[in-house]
């Protein structure tokens, strides 16, 4: 009679261990989101023709710098950080110089560059989102 006894105790150790294997592997696939930094210049044209301005991306985050002030998103939603750039951007035109559709394009590059870094970063770390 004993030995009804340990068959069902090794298939419980058994299934015990596959299913805590499966667990590490869930827990340590794509838990780590330390990507390298992907980071390039959105080539809008500024009323300051000294601005410097370049985003960055990990696969989490975002960041964008205008003249050395950093401005952090997360990727998905930059739209404040947009207005500001495009802000300062802009702030320096004579007589409206700037129109409507100048910064709908300068919002539109903003936009796509944020999403290709964004996307690189992602792809270099190993994780689908």
């Amino acid at each position: 009679m004993s030995l009804i006894f340990k068959q069902p105790d090794m298939k419980v150790k058994l299934f015990l261990s596959v299913f805590m294997l499966l667990g590490v592997l869930i827990l340590t696939s794509c838990t780590e989101t330390g990507s390298d930094e992907f980071c390039n210049d959105p080539g809008i044209s500024c009323t300051d023709p000294n601005a410097v301005i370049e985003s960055c991306c990990t696969d989490t985050e975002c960041y964008w710098l205008y003249n050395g002030n950093k401005y952090t998103c997360n990727g998905t939603n930059c739209d404040e950080v947009y207005d500001i750039i495009i802000a300062a951007c802009t702030s320096a035109s004579i007589d409206n110089a700037i129109v409507d559709a100048d910064v709908t394009e300068m919002r539109a590059k903003l936009q796509s560059l944020t999403q290709e870094l964004l996307l690189e970063a992602r792809a270099a770390s190993g994780c689908e989102y």
